[in-house]
């Protein structure tokens, strides 16, 4: 019976160690995807009268961190219905219609790029049905989430879920810095079968890192790099 005991007390913490080991590599991809792209949403936003955080937010919710089927396979992550320079993917999505969810059918918006995507929601938030989330007419990043409940999603719970994640990871603290407005370029180079990168002048490592849809770090060690502010223009990244 001792014996018996043993092996299920080994089990359960086995499970248990497993589950958590679940649990971390949830939210460590999590936390890659929201501070792989939370810099260049910063400068977008800035430029465009919207909150980061909210931004960040929003494409965090989407594109369920960058693992949705439509941001795989259209680097779409916002959600954004319709065509871009006449591409579109069409595929089965849940809509609010009243106190019912009902799947439909629509086409979505086709990037060649996130960063594509990302510029194309700047502009599109520029609408004035979504002037309610505009910087220059809220006070606080709440009312612009309230905002975009019920127009930007019919989703009845939006709001509360952006400002869950807004709080999660702190993002209110790119709504408070100031973002560079210097225009940025992109330079890629073959070395073998390394790809590389030359800084450019307004670049941030976290940009670098949304440009090749990998994770900081990763870069950071390719390159030895120990601390992501040290990158300095004209240094070239190894890029794997």
């Amino acid at each position: 019976m001792k014996k018996i005991w043993q092996r299920a007390a080994a089990a359960v913490a086995f499970t248990a160690v497993l589950s958590a080991s679940v649990v971390d590599a949830q939210a460590d991809y999590k936390s890659d995807f929201v501070y792989t792209y939370a810099s260049s949403a910063q400068t977008l936003a800035k430029q465009m009268n919207l909150y980061p955080s909210v931004m960040i937010a929003q494409m965090a919710l989407e594109s369920n961190y960058g693992t949705s089927g439509l941001t795989q396979s259209a680097n779409n992550l916002f959600g954004v219905k319709g065509t871009y320079n006449g591409q579109s993917i069409a595929l089965k999505t849940q809509e609010q219609r009243g106190h019912k969810l009902v799947t439909v059918k629509n086409h979505f918006r086709s990037y060649p790029s996130k960063w594509a995507s990302m510029v194309d929601y700047t502009n599109i938030m520029q609408g004035r049905h979504l002037s309610g989330a505009w910087v220059s007419n809220t006070s606080s990043y709440r009312q612009a989430t309230r905002a975009l409940a019920g127009v930007y999603a019919t989703d009845r719970n939006y709001s509360a879920k952006l400002n869950a994640i807004i709080a999660q990871y702190g993002l209110t603290r790119y709504d408070a810095k100031r973002a560079t407005t210097t225009k940025t370029s992109y330079t890629v180079k073959a070395t073998s079968s390394k790809r590389t990168h030359t800084v450019r002048a307004g670049e941030t490592l976290s940009s670098i890192a949304m440009k090749y849809s990998m994770p900081e770090r990763t870069i950071m060690a390719a390159n030895g790099l120990s601390n992501a502010n040290h990158i300095v223009v004209g240094k070239r990244l190894v890029i794997q």
